[in-house]
């Protein structure tokens, strides 16, 4: 179950790429950073990440990075999946970063050291866990350098993407340049799209959903960040019944049962 969670979360930080730290306080055997003066920013658990000068050094989860890479931040590590759909990794130039976990679980300190890391970023999923970063490894990150964490999940994706674009203003990304004012054009466009489609199309029923061979993971379109989205554009996303599951994400339900649902749906 897990995994079949992931490949949806996986989706929607793709999506959120592709439009687009420890507790205060002293910590022990951190990195000098980068350029410019003191630098500073309260990511969504409410932390302030702060540093001397403004981190260039960047070390970031593989979506977390294609969003920061749209904005004109690249990051010299990331870590995550290294086997997931390209749509992933945005526009990443894969050769030029060093991969210091390549799937969930894995997070080499070596390689992370090595690069003199400044500034950690990764999506957050759990409260106040960021992604990928293994529990057990957390606080090590955190005096090693500040880390920042973005919320994903209960968040439409268009606030998530603010939220990059508020980080990477911070980084110095010029987020008046040409390309990121023609992605914002493309995205509301896009956005604007969908909005008709809803309009024209009252009757269609959406399932948000992740396959496996057995059985349809069955999303909750009040977690997941672009399907929030797509709700909020006026797709009438199908409710799973999530009241005997352990979490509020979704349900799995077996390819008989969905058969049957869908031929309800119609």
């Amino acid at each position: 179950m897990a995994v079949n969670r992931r490949g949806i979360l996986l989706g929607g930080a793709g999506l959120a790429a592709l439009f687009a730290v420890g507790a205060c306080g002293k910590v022990e055997d951190r990195q000098d950073s980068g350029t410019g003066g003191p630098w500073s920013f309260v990511d969504d658990r409410k932390r302030e990440a702060t540093a001397k000068s403004t981190p260039t050094n960047i070390v970031a989860q593989i979506s977390a990075a294609a969003a920061l890479w749209d904005l004109g931040i690249k990051p010299v590590g990331v870590f995550g999946e290294a086997n997931g759909p390209d749509d992933l990794y945005g526009n990443v130039d894969l050769d030029a970063v060093t991969w210091v976990g390549k799937s969930w679980g894995e997070f080499d300190m070596e390689k992370f050291l090595d690069l003199r890391p400044h500034l950690l970023v990764a999506p957050m999923n759990t409260p106040d866990q960021l992604w990928y970063v293994p529990e057990e490894m957390a606080d090590k990150v955190a005096k090693r350098c500040p880390t920042v964490g973005i919320k994903q999940l209960s968040t439409p994706v268009d606030k998530v993407i603010q939220r990059y674009a508020d980080l990477a203003a911070s980084l110095g990304a010029d987020l008046d340049g040409p390309a990121i004012a023609d992605a914002r054009k493309a995205f509301t466009a896009a956005v604007d799209e969908l909005r008709a489609v809803a309009e024209e199309r009252k009757d269609l029923k959406v399932a948000f959903v992740s396959a496996a061979e057995e059985f349809f993971y069955w999303a909750n379109p009040d977690v997941f960040s672009d399907a929030l989205l797509l709700r909020d554009a006026g797709i009438n996303l199908v409710q799973p019944d999530v009241s005997d599951e352990q979490d509020r994400n979704g349900a799995a339900v077996s390819g008989e049962r969905s058969a049957s649902k869908n031929r309800k749906l119609r």
